[in-house]
């Protein structure tokens, strides 16, 4: 019963610290963007920030997404666009609408293809 209960709290405390750490790393991002231009390093500081709050926020991961794939377009960077597609893919399997996650990256697949950027393109695989 003693060693059920360390592991309990060993497995708790643990799960706790990573916790805190993906709240750490979320919160310094956010703060990057804050102070971030208009530009391609704005456009990766939203998909690293998507990306980690898809699980425990998904719906602030898909503005964020949005938000990057708005910027890429503005700024005509192909590369941030496909990666905002590629995030909302992952939004949208996470949802379970599995419809829109094909169409995401089928979206982003042809973009990367035109770009010929075959580590992505690999990725997308």
């Amino acid at each position: 019963m003693r060693l059920t209960i360390c592991i309990i709290l060993i497995i708790s405390f643990t799960v706790s610290e990573i916790f805190a750490n993906e709240i750490n790393k979320i919160d310094s991002l956010k703060n990057e963007l804050n102070s971030a231009k208009e530009d391609t390093t704005k456009v990766i500081l939203l998909k690293e920030i998507g990306l980690n709050l898809l699980r425990s926020n998904p719906d602030e991961s898909k503005e964020r997404a949005l938000e990057a794939l708005e910027l890429s377009k503005r700024l005509n960077y192909p590369k941030g666009v496909a990666a905002a597609f590629n995030l909302l893919a992952l939004n949208e399997e996470h949802r379970g609408n599995y419809a829109k996650t094909i169409d995401y990256y089928i979206k982003a697949l042809k973009i990367i293809e035109k770009e010929n950027d075959k580590e992505n393109i690999a990725n997308l695989y």
